[in-house]
């Protein structure tokens, strides 16, 4: 099967920026383990911009999704546990409601993948496809920064219903 990294494509100039989210919004505490802790709905501000392009797929401060995407999302992860991130303008009265996904960091790495020198960034990604299980969207264990893979039946379920903002970039998957 083949895995991917999904983020936002950085094509889209007007995609919604959250600013000033820190420490309203604890990123970290986006695990199974401590998400309690986190309110059910978050609101954060974005950066004033009169052509906001709400994309169905946010990367930054987390990867969150559209309402579009989190339906898909339900038929490939059912008990995926969400928060709700609400971002608006208030400048030019522009609002949005995202979908915060908990997902499950998976050991998956191979001694083939090649991280920078303080292990926050990936620049080669290998991973084994034995080590995932059945899971169609999760986080990579192991690197400081988060990476969201997702499965190729999942991309090409959201491919076809044509979301916005959505980048693939295809990593290296082994078996052992």
């Amino acid at each position: 099967m083949k895995y991917f990294v999904a983020e936002l494509d950085k094509n889209y100039a007007h995609a919604p920026q959250v600013i000033n989210w820190f420490p309203d919004f604890q990123v970290e505490k986006l695990h199974k383990d401590t998400q309690y802790e986190i309110p059910f709905r978050t609101s954060l501000k974005i950066k004033p911009d009169p052509e906001v392009e709400f994309t169905d797929i946010i990367s930054y401060p987390c990867f969150g999704v559209s309402e579009l995407v989190y339906q898909i999302l339900q038929k490939f992860e059912p008990n995926t546990i969400v928060k709700e991130m609400m971002v608006y303008d208030s400048k030019n009265q522009k609002v949005n409601l995202y979908y915060i996904p908990i997902l499950e960091e998976v050991d998956c790495l191979t001694e083939q993948s090649v991280f920078n020198m303080d292990h926050s960034l990936l620049k080669k990604i290998v991973i084994n496809e034995n080590k995932i299980r059945d899971k169609s969207l999760f986080h990579l264990a192991g690197v400081k920064n988060h990476y969201t893979i997702m499965r190729l039946d999942l991309a090409e379920a959201l491919l076809r219903r044509n979301v916005k903002g959505l980048t693939l970039l295809e990593i290296e998957v082994i078996q052992d």
